[in-house]
């Protein structure tokens, strides 16, 4: 045979050696990655993309946080006694509805005048939210002895945000609300909307003239500093609990009563959840506050 015959031949020995052993190697890598394994891989790659697309396209809540307290009716009028002397008799009791002009309660100077009484009167039409003293008590002149939800007997909200935050409320925006309740309300809150907002500053009396209840406001003040007020509407459910719309359906019984303490969170814009870790995302498209 001719020597320099076997030179293309050599070539393909060799070619064809090289390719059988990549194969080979192939067959000794290809055990490695089971079908359990490019499952797994598969599912991890999936799950990436939800949560890359989710952080994208997906929206959570910007919110601002408030307190105060609810009740049915327009505002809460604080009564006060027009003389210093003894209760002779409570007329009305915490729940009842009462006339402007009605009477509440009389009051006696001494028990010389237990027959001619002087009258305590509402100042409006409304519910008695509480009754501050007892038959028989001595009172002061000017002294709070009883508090009225004054108005009609729609449900709100008189709440408190800090001044910095209210500057970001506008009417509309949507409001959660969850109530202080020995008759524990779970995870449910009232849904409403916010219906008008101060556009200064509001002091400590002027919290006393919409909350009579120097506790309360020291508890907001001491939470939220310096703050300004805001209404809550809330939005009605006949079938609802006690009338009004939750986020979920419950049926246990229970009632809010006027002046029960809430909290308030009201949703003031929508963000989607990458803007956490890229401040800048969003603010283009009227999404962030």
């Amino acid at each position: 045979m001719d020597p320099g015959s076997e030179g293309p031949a050599k070539i393909f020995r060799t070619q064809a050696l090289h390719s059988v052993g990549g194969r080979n190697r192939l067959n000794t890598l290809s055990p490695m990655i089971s079908p359990q394994i490019w499952v797994v891989t598969a599912a991890l790659a999936l799950l990436l993309a939800a949560v890359v697309s989710w952080g994208f396209l997906g929206r959570i809540p910007v919110s601002v946080i408030g307190s105060g307290v609810f009740l049915r009716g327009e505002r809460l009028d604080s009564i006060h006694a027009p003389l210093e002397g003894m209760i002779y008799e409570f007329k009305k009791h915490a729940g009842d509805r009462v006339k402007a002009r009605e009477c509440i309660a009389l009051i006696a100077r001494s028990a010389a005048e237990v027959e001619q009484p002087a009258q305590v009167l509402a100042s409006a039409d409304g519910t008695i939210v509480s009754i501050e003293a007892e038959d028989w008590d001595f009172v002061t002149q000017g002294q709070t002895i009883a508090i009225v939800a004054a108005g009609s007997d729609d449900p709100i909200c008189i709440a408190f945000v800090p001044l910095a935050e209210g500057k970001r409320l506008v009417q509309g925006m949507q409001v959660r609300a969850s109530f202080s309740h020995s008759d524990s309300y779970g995870d449910a809150r009232a849904i409403g909307t916010v219906s008008s907002i101060d556009d200064f500053v509001t002091g400590p009396g002027q919290m006393l003239g919409r909350i009579p209840s120097p506790t309360v406001i020291e508890s907001i003040q001491e939470r939220f500093g310096t703050i300004t007020a805001i209404v809550v509407a809330f939005e009605r459910d006949p079938n609802g609990r006690d009338g009004l719309r939750w986020t979920t359906r419950r049926g246990a019984s229970g009632a809010v009563a006027n002046g029960t303490p809430c909290d308030v969170e009201i949703i003031v814009s929508e963000i989607p959840p990458a803007a956490l870790l890229l401040p800048g995302l969003g603010q283009g498209d009227g999404s962030s506050p």
